[in-house]
């Protein structure tokens, strides 16, 4: 049996209205976003599409909306949705001052993981999905602690199902560090063969630190950035793709797996 998957981040919910001619091209069985706009009245759009909301995790407040990773899957798919649940993650020495500033304005929010828990036809087989958006401040150190974080829980998982851990790293060099963690737990990695999934759109706004780190990751070269990937185990890689799309500054990547 197939199924694809689907991961987008869609900037602070600009590319999330415009995804159904994506949708209605590719038809992922699940869609994992992330930068949605968890509210209600925003989710229920996808609903138009086939998809049915597995659930959401809040992440961080931006621009007077709370953002986060949602999870979706079609209604025609032969996976079934059973649970979910939200991981909450390290903070960076930036977001922990920030989060000192934020708690006084009423928000004490903090980056979280989406856990969702499928079944495969039969019912006796698992598919854990982990839709992810790690911390954009910081370096690199930060983001293989929240990954480490994840992953030791995947050890004390029963049953031995099948993981795909996908989303937003924010991680856009020192992939050796990355590969080696991401191999430790026995994780292969279906976007291999996709170059770059990041790409900045002209007048958009971002944080002054998103901008300076941007700079000095241009000058050694890189215009252009990996920050989005699909690592998965327990099932076989049939096939990943780039979708050339730029309705957010990340570019949609789409794997189709095939259960074991």
């Amino acid at each position: 049996m197939e199924i694809g998957l689907l991961t987008y981040n869609v900037l602070f919910n600009q590319a999330f209205t415009r995804l159904g001619p994506v949708l209605k091209q590719y038809h992922p069985d699940l869609l994992c976003l992330q930068e949605v706009d968890t509210q209600d009245i925003n989710l229920k759009l996808i609903e138009d599409y086939g998809y049915r909301l597995a659930d959401y995790s809040n992440s961080f407040l931006k621009f007077g909306r709370i953002y986060g990773q949602a999870t979706f899957y079609h209604r025609n798919s032969p996976v079934k949705f059973i649970n979910s649940n939200a991981l909450y993650l390290k903070k960076s020495v930036y977001e922990l001052l920030s989060a000192l500033v934020k708690t006084f304005k009423g928000d004490n929010s903090s980056r979280t993981i989406l856990e969702t828990r499928f079944a495969l036809p039969g019912g006796r087989e698992k598919i854990i999905v982990y839709n992810l958006h790690l911390s954009n401040f910081g370096l690199n150190g930060i983001r293989l602690k929240q990954l480490n974080q994840l992953l030791t829980k995947t050890r004390r998982l029963r049953g031995n199902p099948a993981l795909i851990v996908t989303g937003d790293f924010n991680y856009p060099y020192g992939r050796k560090k990355l590969e080696r963690l991401m191999q430790r737990y026995q994780l292969r990695e279906a976007t291999r063969n996709v170059n770059f999934t990041f790409k900045r759109i002209k007048g958009t706004k971002y944080n002054p630190f998103i901008c300076w780190g941007d700079k000095l990751i241009s000058l050694l070269g890189r215009k252009n950035h990996k920050l989005d990937y699909i690592f998965y185990r327990g099932l076989n890689l049939r096939q990943t793709e780039k979708i050339n799309i730029q309705l957010s500054d990340h570019y949609p990547i789409l794997s189709r797996f095939i259960t074991r």
